[in-house]
């Protein structure tokens, strides 16, 4: 295991200070609104955009859009392209309602066809979610709902979205139904024109419950995180998970309370070359600190080491509830939903070796605020997300950061 001393943990006033200085000295960090929504045009986006080869970003809002769901909107998905002069232009590709689902709570993701695919925690033939796909035509996009859950046995409300194989099967899971009422993991297969549901997993106290976005790898292994559950008779606390088909379910790692590691790992996982697993845990984290930490699993032996712990301000609590992004020197890159300086309107943080560095969301009308979901980078490191609230309507913005 890495010696302590080559992690930073920055705990309890230290850490509120060593905030409160970045943001004094003015580090070269650059926010660029690339669209701040109004309502009409969607509100509220969330979960991690994607990027296609050309450059194009792709995302979801929970609200909004031209469908009513009561007023406030069943959700849109929507396309950002870059323009002449670092500018970007904004579409909505397409407005959710009734039977074609509503209420994406994640974001999408992309085939090798630029075919996107998602959920919706709502809506439906039976009201308990959908998986949907949307394809591009010359006339604009066209949405195909693949599955409308029914809330038994097959699992209702998915709320994270898909992960995509190299054979274009799409797994995820859902929040409730199943075997044991606590939610599946699921997996999508296509043939020919059509889709099938098969569970793979009904879940269950010891392999964990409220489970996360999945990850696939080159073997076709899933992992996951669950935000409760674990094999710890008095301490469920979330687990980390692996599924291997035809195997069954390996606990990596559970979690056990604030001074080992922290609980409920809400934001789902990353591996870097290595095979090393990053995520982050809501709350608790070793020390006095229970604003949640960001940790490393080491593979094979899957010890938790802890990268960063953070505190929470008596303003806003700021569990970091995203999966992180890893660069191509493993620096992590996180957004906090409540942190910052004094304001507490949300951050990014950008942690190393010998690096840290911070850019806190503003109070103003053209910033947005309260990072909500995942963040991706370009290839020049830049950092790109959604705030859930904030922008000139209040209805939240997509967003560029540069940190140095």
């Amino acid at each position: 295991m890495r010696q302590m001393s080559l992690v930073f943990r920055l705990q309890s006033a230290l850490a509120v200070a060593f905030f409160f200085f970045l943001h004094a000295v003015g580090l070269a960090q650059t926010d660029q609104i690339l669209h701040s929504f109004s309502g009409s045009d969607g509100s509220h986006p969330n979960g991690t955009v994607v990027f296609d080869s050309a450059g194009n970003l792709y995302g979801t809002t929970q609200q909004g859009g031209s469908n009513a769901c009561g007023g406030r909107g069943c959700g849109t998905a929507f396309e950002l392209s870059p323009q002449s002069g670092g500018n970007w232009s904004y579409q909505v590709i397409h407005s959710f309602g009734g039977v074609n689902g509503e209420s994406p709570l994640w974001g999408l993701v992309l085939d090798s066809a630029g075919n996107l695919y998602g959920t919706t925690a709502y809506g439906g033939a039976n009201n308990f979610g959908t998986v949907f796909e949307l394809q591009p035509a010359n006339a604009g996009w066209t949405e195909k709902v693949l599955y409308s859950f029914t809330g038994t046995a097959d699992g209702g409300n998915p709320t994270t979205g898909v992960t995509i194989d190299s054979a274009g099967n799409l797994y995820g899971t859902t929040t409730l139904g199943g075997a044991n009422k606590q939610g599946t993991v699921f997996e999508l297969t296509k043939s020919g024109g059509s889709w099938s549901l098969r569970v793979f997993l009904d879940l269950y106290d010891i392999d964990g419950t409220g489970p996360s976005p999945l990850v696939v790898d080159r073997a076709g292994n899933i992992y996951g995180t669950a935000t409760g559950g674990g094999f710890h008779m008095n301490h469920k606390r979330g687990t980390i998970f692996e599924l291997i088909p035809g195997h069954g379910t390996n606990v990596l790692f559970a979690f056990t309370g604030p001074e080992t590691g922290g609980y409920n790992p809400a934001g789902g996982i990353v591996f870097d070359p290595a095979g090393n697993i990053y995520g982050t845990v809501e709350d608790g984290g070793y020390g006095d600190a229970f604003g949640g930490s960001i940790y490393e699993l080491f593979s094979p032996t899957w010890q938790l080491q802890t990268w960063e712990v953070f505190t929470r301000f008596p303003a806003s609590p700021h569990p970091p509830l995203s999966p992180v992004a890893l660069d191509s020197a493993n620096n992590i890159y996180v957004a906090l939903s409540g942190d910052g300086a004094s304001v507490c309107y949300g951050a990014i943080l950008k942690i190393g070796k010998n690096v840290y560095s911070i850019y806190n969301f503003g109070g103003s009308s053209t910033d947005g605020h309260f990072p909500l979901g995942g963040i991706v980078l370009d290839a020049q490191n830049n950092v790109y997300g959604a705030t859930s609230a904030g922008g000139g309507a209040g209805y939240g913005t997509i967003f560029k950061v540069t940190l140095p």
